[in-house]
């Protein structure tokens, strides 16, 4: 078995690459296949044939954080590709070598947990996917009413946003913000957008220090998901840490619903 490190994968790559994904696919406990779009691949292949037995998909997640995503052919599980390729990586000089490496596993994964264990990774947090559904949205009568300006993706940007004027200098389109125009130019309230077809993701809600605890971040998705609604959307959906309590008290506020646990393991 070869081992090896690409930084960006050739077509030859890619194509096996995506018929282990599809291998992987048709197995009842799968790991996550998100695709070929990583920051770097350990691979596996056999010396003989050239298939690939195996491959360790890493997306880096900040300077010295990496998320990995491994893959093993279903007819090459339990004869040690997997380990072999860790230890390949994490080797001191190689990637990631002795940065943080973390791997997700969801609740019905269960084979995937038990190797968790048996590698010794270690479960530090959980993270909820939440949603939720804008069919038959009707604004809280008791909400505090204000204009939300969106700006949707043209095809030179992936993120849309929304704003509550135009006279914000400081405002890009891929932020969204609600703030009080008679007093403030920057936004108090800020998230990003990415429509999906007819839903939409939401991300890196923030909401300024001084301004938090007013019931800002509420009203301010309360008047997004009106304006989103009466677009067409159907959904709204999110990740959160199981930590950062506030928002997820937040969000469940103002009526999402937990939909999936995404637990994070550190090895």
């Amino acid at each position: 078995m070869r081992f090896f490190f690409e930084t960006k994968l050739t077509q030859k790559w890619n194509r096996k690459l995506s018929g282990l994904l599809s291998a992987c696919a048709a197995s009842s406990d799968i790991f996550d296949p998100l695709g070929t779009d990583g920051d770097g691949f350990w691979l596996a292949a056999d010396e003989k044939t050239g298939s690939l037995a195996g491959c360790l998909i890493l997306f880096q997640t900040g300077e010295a954080s990496w998320e990995c995503i491994p893959l093993t052919d279903p007819g090459c599980r339990k004869k040690g590709v997997f380990s072999a390729l860790l230890s390949e990586a994490c080797k001191a000089g190689n990637c990631p070598g002795e940065e943080e490496l973390w791997f997700t596993c969801r609740p019905g994964q269960k084979t995937w947990a038990a190797v968790l264990e048996a590698i010794q990774a270690e479960k530090v947090y959980d993270e909820y996917m939440m949603e939720l559904s804008l069919e038959g949205f009707m604004f809280p009568r008791t909400a505090p009413s204000f204009p939300v300006t969106l700006f949707l993706p043209d095809g030179k940007r992936n993120h849309g946003a929304a704003a509550v004027s135009s006279d914000q200098p400081q405002l890009s389109p891929e932020s969204a913000s609600f703030q009080d125009t008679g007093r403030a130019v920057a936004p108090h309230v800020s998230c990003f957008l990415s429509p999906q077809g007819g839903r939409v993701y939401l991300s890196h809600l923030v909401t300024e220090e001084p301004y938090r605890n007013q019931g800002l971040g509420a009203a301010f998705l309360t008047n997004l998901f009106s304006r989103l609604a009466a677009l067409g959307f159907t959904a709204v959906s999110l990740q959160v840490s199981g930590e950062n309590e506030p928002a997820l008290a937040l969000y469940k506020k103002t009526g999402f619903r937990i939909t999936e646990t995404l637990s994070f393991y550190l090895y």
